[in-house]
C-alpha cells in the first residue's frame, strides 16, 4: 500500500490504494454528500519496513524512499445525498460500541465533525453540565508525551465548556473542576517507563481512570530511534504491567489512547506515518489483549495533518473530537451512557 488518496470537500477521507498488478492501484469511497471534491494523490514512504532494523550509520542510502504529492484532481458527485448534515447522520444509527469505529470528517455549517460511518457517540450532543455530572468526584490521570497533553487539555475543554487552549508547552499539570469535584491530572512520561512505573504502578497515584499512550518518541528519528523489535519488547512489558495493575486495582478503568499521525511529510526511514501506523497497530493489539479500551486518534488525524499549529501537535477539532470519543467511552465504562 504505497499510494494514498485523500478526497476533500464536504467530506474528507483518506484511503490507501491496493496494488492490482500491471502498475494499477485502486480503492473505493462511499461519498454521502454531493458537490465538488479535491482529490490528492500521494506516493508514500516505501521502504521503511526494510530499513527499520538497520543501524543508523546506513542513513546515506535512505534517500531513495519518497513521500510526496503526485497530483491534485477534481471530481464531482451529482447524486443527491441521503444524509446531508451532522444531525441527520445519527438517524437510524446505533450508539458506537468502541473508540475506534471507522468514519470521516464532515463539514457542517463551517464546523468540522468526525462522523462514524455506522454509529454515533451520544456524548457529542450533551451539554457541559450533563457531562460533568457523569464524572462527579472522579480522578482522571493522563500519562504520556506532549500529544497526550493535548488530549488532556481537550478533555478539560469538553468538561468545562471553555475554548481549547492553544500552544500549550507546560509539563506536569493538574486541575480541579469545582462544580462536581472532578480532578484532571497529566504526567509526562514519553515512553511509559518513568512516571508510570514510579507513580502509577507503585500505587502513589490512585486514579479512577488511567489513560496511557506512547509511540511518538520511539518512532521519531530525532528523539527515539527505537527499532521495531525494541518497541514490541516494551509493549510486552507494558502488557504484563497493565494486566498486573488491573488485578491489584480492579476499580480503576484503564484506557489506551493511540497517538495521532505525524503532521508533516516523512522525514526519514523512521519518522514517517507508515511506520507510526504500524506501531499504533501493535499498541492497539496489546491493549485489546490486555483487555483495556482502545481509542484510535490516528484515523482522525490522518486526513487533517495540514491543520497542526506547529507541525508537531494538534490543538483543534482533532483533539476535541478525540476527547469526545474518549469521554464517551469512559462514561460507557461507568455504566452511565444513555442514547440521545
Amino acid at each position: 500500500e504505497y499510494v494514498e488518496v485523500k478526497i476533500e470537500g464536504r467530506e474528507i477521507l483518506v484511503h490507501a490504494m491496493k496494488y492490482q498488478g500491471n502498475c494499477q492501484y485502486s480503492t473505493q469511497y462511499n461519498i454521502e454528500s454531493f458537490g465538488g471534491f479535491d482529490v490528492y494523490v500521494r506516493l508514500l514512504y516505501t521502504n521503511y519496513q526494510a530499513m527499520m532494523e538497520i543501524m543508523d550509520e546506513y542513513d546515506t542510502w535512505h534517500t531513495e524512499s519518497i513521500d510526496k504529492e503526485l497530483g491534485k484532481f477534481k471530481i464531482f458527485c451529482l447524486v443527491p445525498p441521503e444524509r446531508n448534515n451532522i444531525r441527520s447522520t445519527i438517524i437510524n444509527k446505533r450508539p458506537c460500541s468502541n473508540g475506534y469505529e471507522p468514519g470521516r470528517w464532515k463539514v457542517d455549517n463551517f464546523n468540522l465533525r468526525w462522523v462514524p460511518d455506522q454509529c454515533y457517540y451520544p456524548l457529542l450532543n450533551w451539554p457541559t453540565e450533563k457531562i460533568q455530572k457523569k464524572f462527579k468526584d472522579k480522578i482522571i490521570l493522563y500519562v504520556g508525551d506532549s500529544q497526550m497533553r493535548s488530549f488532556y487539555y481537550a478533555s478539560y475543554s469538553r468538561l468545562t465548556g471553555l475554548p481549547l487552549l492553544k500552544h500549550i508547552k507546560v509539563q506536569n499539570h493538574s486541575t480541579v473542576i469545582p462544580n462536581y469535584n472532578i480532578s484532571l491530572q497529566f504526567s509526562v512520561d514519553v515512553s511509559l517507563n518513568k512516571s508510570f512505573t514510579n507513580d502509577v504502578l507503585s500505587g502513589n497515584l490512585r486514579p479512577h481512570v488511567l489513560i496511557l499512550g506512547y509511540g511518538n518518541w520511539p518512532a521519531s528519528h530525532c528523539c527515539g530511534r527505537w527499532p521495531r523489535k525494541k518497541y514490541i519488547a516494551h509493549l510486552d512489558l507494558l502488557y504484563h504491567q497493565i494486566t498486573n495493575y488491573t488485578k491489584y486495582y480492579p476499580n480503576t478503568l484503564v484506557f489506551w489512547l493511540g497517538l495521532p499521525a505525524f503532521p508533516h511529510p516523512a522525514i526519514d526511514y523512521r519518522r514517517n506515518n507508515q511506520r507510526l501506523r504500524d506501531m499504533e497497530n501493535l499498541a492497539r493489539d496489546m491493549a485489546i489483549r490486555a483487555n483495556i479500551k482502545y481509542i484510535d486518534a490516528f484515523q482522525l488525524s490522518l486526513p487533517m495533518t495540514h491543520t497542526s499549529y506547529d507541525k508537531n501537535h494538534y490543538n483543534n477539532h482533532i483533539t476535541d473530537n478525540v476527547a469526545v470519543i474518549l469521554l464517551n467511552e469512559i462514561v460507557r465504562a461507568f455504566g452511565k451512557l444513555e442514547e440521545i
